[in-house]
């Protein structure tokens, strides 16, 4: 059995260690820009779930909203201030102290009567438009000592539903 035994000289086993520090020090600057790539997807996937679960939030407290009109004796002095009330507070009296849900304010909220005459084409409409929401990165950004006037908001999309006015006026329709 003829084995060869091959020994390192001193000059390869350095050249050897400084290749071994470039492969780690690359590894490093890969491992980096994967993870900064997979926090820009995660964090945008954090804004489209805000955006999606706020949006869906309001449509379903618009469809509350003009539900309740629908089946509640109309009055024009106080029903649109109470179907208001539906969609930023979620009740229709709220408490002297409640806040409106994600900063809304009445005047986002608009709720009208257009053919009040108890037909068949008599129909609550209410809107909610004009409404911003702040991204969570706009606070990564400012607490990071990034852009301090940064001010990342997106104007949501006007949301409408319509029903039919359902309570009779004492006639048949």
């Amino acid at each position: 059995m003829n084995q060869s035994i091959t020994s390192k000289t001193p000059k390869h086993a350095a050249q050897a260690g400084r290749r071994s520090q470039r492969q780690r020090g690359q590894a490093l600057v890969e491992s980096v820009l994967t993870l900064v790539a997979f926090l820009a997807i995660f964090l945008g996937m954090i804004e489209v779930g805000e955006i999606l679960y706020i949006h869906q939030t309001l449509v379903e407290r618009t469809r509350s909203a003009v539900r309740w009109g629908a089946v509640n004796v109309w009055d024009d002095t106080n029903s649109p201030t109470e179907i208001s009330n539906v969609v930023l507070y979620g009740t229709s009296t709220p408490a002297n102290n409640a806040t409106p849900i994600f900063g809304l304010a009445s005047s986002n909220v608009s709720v009208t009567r257009p053919q009040p005459d108890y037909s068949s084409a008599d129909r609550i409409v209410v809107s909610v438009s004009g409404y911003t929401l702040t991204f969570f990165t706009n606070a990564i950004v400012r607490l990071s000592g990034g852009n301090q006037s940064a001010n990342a908001q997106f104007t949501g999309l006007t949301i409408q539903q319509s029903q039919t006015y359902e309570v009779s006026n004492g006639s048949s329709h």
